[in-house]
C-alpha cells in the first residue's frame, strides 16, 4: 500500500445502533494522514457545465469537448450521484451513524484532480490527490465532522470504504456539494456513471456563444449551467441545504420505493390535511406546510381557485412520498418529495416533460411563499412546486415559461451572488422534479 492510499481503505459494515448515534463507541483501524495546506486560489474566471438528467451520452461527451476546443478552451467530464453513509469516525469512536441497515443519503462529486483547481481550488486538488475527501462546509456541521475523521461510505457493491476527511471546505468553494473525491476513489466506490462535461478557458463569452448555438444541443436533453447565468427564480437547493433546512434522515431502500428511519416522518411530516380556502389535501414538511397554506390562501384571495383541479390533485397528486426520483435513471438520486419538500397539482394537464399548463399568476404566488416551479425544470414539470425557503418572485429573469413581471426587482438567492460556480455542483445527489 503507498503512501497515498494510507487515507483509505475497505472495512466490514459495522453494526449500528437503533438511532443517529452522535456520540459512541467503535474501534476502525485508521492510519492518519497530513492534511492538505489550507491555502485557496482562484479558480478559472468562466465555467460552463454540460450535464443531462440520467448520466451524460458520449456524444454530448463528444459535443463538449469540440465546443470547448472550438472556442479556444478545455473540457473534462465528472460524475455526480448519492451516496449512503454508514458511518463517522474519530480516532475510533463513533461520531454518528445511523440504525443498522440505514444510510444517510450525501450528495458526492467524483472531481479529476486535474480539474478541481479549475471548479474548485488547489486545496482541494490536494486533498482528493491524497486519496481524501473533502467535506463542504454545511454538510460538515450537519454531523460534526472535522479534519481527521472518517467517513464509511457504502459502494455500488456493498463494500465499506473509510476514507480519511482531510478538508472542510466552505459550500461556494465546492459548487456547494456534500463531499469531493478523486476519479480513483469514484471508480472504488462504483460511481462510475458520467454526469457532466466542464469547459472552461474560453476565448471570450460571445465566441463560446457562438459556438455553443452553433452545436445545436437539444435544450429538453442537455442542461447548460454557465457561472456568469444570473439567478432563476426556479432553481433549487442542492442536498445540503435541503438538509439544513428540513433535515436530515436515513433511508434504506426497499421494493417499491425508500424506507425512512424510524419516527422521522412523525418529526416532520403533517398528517395529510385538507387545507383552508382551496380543499386540496396534502401532507407535506411541517416547514413547508405554512408556505403551501399562505400560498393557497392567496390564490383564493385573487379569485384564482378554479385555476387548480382539486379532485386530481388530491386524486394523483400530493406532497410526501418517500422513493427514489424518476427521471435520473441509474444514479440512486431521492426525490425531493421524500423530504416532504415538493408538492404537485393538476398533474393530468401537466405530464411530466410537457409543456406546462398553469396559470401563471399561480406559479408567481407561489414563487413569493417560497417556491421554485418546475415549469423550467430541464425536465419539464409544470406540476411541481418545491419549497425554497426564500421568496423568488422578486428575480427577474428570462424565464421560458412565467417569467416574473419586469416591475419586480432584481434579487439574487440567499446563498451568495450571482455566480454559479457557487451552486454549480449543488445536484449531485439530489435532483429537482420526478
Amino acid at each position: 500500500m503507498t503512501a497515498r492510499r494510507w487515507s483509505l481503505c475497505v472495512v466490514a459494515l459495522l453494526g449500528a445502533g437503533s438511532s443517529f448515534a452522535w456520540a459512541g463507541s467503535g474501534t476502525i483501524d485508521e492510519t492518519p494522514v497530513a492534511s492538505a495546506p489550507a491555502v485557496r486560489a482562484a479558480a478559472v474566471a468562466d465555467l460552463v457545465s454540460l450535464g443531462e438528467l440520467s448520466g451524460l451520452s458520449g456524444a454530448t461527451e463528444l459535443a463538449g469537448a469540440r465546443i470547448a476546443e472550438a472556442a479556444g478552451g478545455a473540457a473534462l467530464p465528472t460524475r455526480g450521484a448519492s451516496i449512503g453513509m454508514v458511518q463517522l469516525s474519530r480516532n475510533g469512536t463513533v461520531v454518528q451513524e445511523p440504525p443498522s441497515g440505514y444510510l444517510i443519503p450525501m450528495g458526492l462529486s467524483v472531481i479529476p484532480v486535474d480539474l478541481a483547481p479549475i471548479t474548485m481550488s488547489h486545496r482541494v486538488a490536494a486533498t482528493i490527490n491524497a486519496d481524501e475527501v473533502v467535506f463542504g462546509e454545511t454538510s460538515a456541521t450537519l454531523r460534526g465532522a472535522q479534519v481527521g475523521d472518517f467517513v464509511h461510505l457504502q459502494s455500488a457493491d456493498g463494500r465499506i470504504v473509510a476514507l480519511r476527511v482531510g478538508l472542510v471546505a466552505p459550500d461556494a468553494e465546492v459548487g456547494s456539494t456534500e463531499l469531493v473525491v478523486s476519479a480513483s476513489v469514484g471508480d472504488l466506490l462504483g460511481v462510475v456513471t458520467k454526469t457532466r462535461m466542464i469547459m472552461w478557458g474560453f476565448d471570450s463569452r460571445e465566441r463560446f456563444e457562438t459556438v455553443l448555438a452553433a452545436a445545436g444541443l437539444d435544450p429538453a436533453k442537455v442542461r447548460v449551467i454557465r457561472s456568469w447565468d444570473p439567478p432563476s427564480p426556479d432553481s433549487t437547493i442542492g442536498m445540503a441545504r435541503t438538509k439544513k433546512l428540513l433535515g436530515e434522515f436515513a433511508y434504506r431502500p426497499t421494493a417499491d420505493g425508500v424506507a425512512l428511519i424510524p419516527g422521522w416522518s412523525a418529526a416532520n411530516i403533517v398528517p395529510r390535511t385538507t387545507l383552508d380556502s382551496i380543499p386540496l389535501r396534502v401532507a407535506c414538511h411541517r416547514v413547508a406546510q405554512p408556505a403551501v397554506q399562505g400560498a393557497i390562501n392567496e390564490i383564493a384571495s385573487r379569485g384564482l381557485a378554479g385555476e387548480i383541479d382539486v379532485a386530481n390533485s388530491n386524486a394523483v397528486g400530493g406532497c410526501f412520498v418517500p422513493r427514489f426520483n424518476r427521471v435520473t435513471g441509474n444514479l440512486g438520486l431521492l426525490s425531493r418529495h421524500t423530504w416532504g419538500q415538493a408538492l404537485d397539482i393538476n398533474i393530468s394537464q401537466n405530464p411530466l416533460g410537457s409543456i406546462p399548463r398553469l396559470n401563471c399568476d399561480v406559479v408567481r404566488i407561489f414563487r413569493k411563499w417560497g417556491f421554485a416551479w418546475g415549469g423550467n425544470f430541464q425536465s419539464l414539470d409544470g406540476m411541481h412546486f418545491e419549497y425554497v425557503g426564500e421568496r423568488r418572485d422578486l428575480m427577474v429573469y428570462p424565464s421560458r415559461f412565467c417569467p416574473n413581471h419586469s416591475t419586480a426587482q432584481v434579487a439574487a438567492p440567499t446563498d451568495g451572488g450571482v455566480d454559479s460556480r457557487a451552486t454549480m455542483f449543488a445536484d449531485d445527489g439530489l435532483i429537482s422534479g420526478g
